[in-house]
């Protein structure tokens, strides 16, 4: 899961832009079976990005609105294991991310909204690592984060 902050600013009433960070966390329900040998646990990718959205509303009333968004930016992919002094090299990326949003106005300054999107990662490097059992590559696991998401966010003014 991703979870980020962003700061922008509305330029009219149907477009704002804003600049944002994102990096990704994990419940640890979410834990998959180790595939290093020696290792009992499985690395975790995890996923950092910095970048500018801008965004478009094409349909708005009152309290319901529909935009399309798009985010451009740097990021990195990064392995991190808890067990035998686990290190990795992170491999960098650029983000293109498009997303479709619906929000609705639950207060003044209060907007809550869903929305759907397509993450395209298109690194194929695998990414080092070093361990005290083992050293070698590990390929970036693109089942998640590449692909369609569900965008689930919170709006407020300051």
């Amino acid at each position: 899961m991703l979870s980020g902050i962003k700061v922008g600013r509305v330029f009219h009433s149907r477009l704002s832009a804003a600049l944002s960070i994102y990096h990704s966390f994990y419940f640890n329900s979410f834990k998959a079976e180790a595939t290093l040998t020696g290792f009992s646990d499985q690395p975790r990718l995890f996923i950092n990005c910095v970048g500018a959205e801008l965004e478009y509303t094409i349909y708005q009333q009152q309290r319901f609105s529909t935009s399309i968004q798009l985010l451009t930016g740097w990021g990195f992919l990064k392995y991190d294991g808890k067990q035998h002094s686990f290190e990795s090299e992170q491999v960098n990326y650029i983000a293109l991310e498009p997303v479709i949003n619906s929000s609705y106005r639950i207060a003044s300054s209060t907007i809550v909204g869903l929305g759907i999107g397509y993450r395209p990662i298109l690194v194929n490097d695998a990414i080092t690592y070093t361990s005290d059992v083992s050293n070698g590559e590990k390929s970036v696991y693109k089942k998640y984060p590449n692909g369609f998401f569900l965008l689930v966010s919170l709006t407020g003014y300051l």
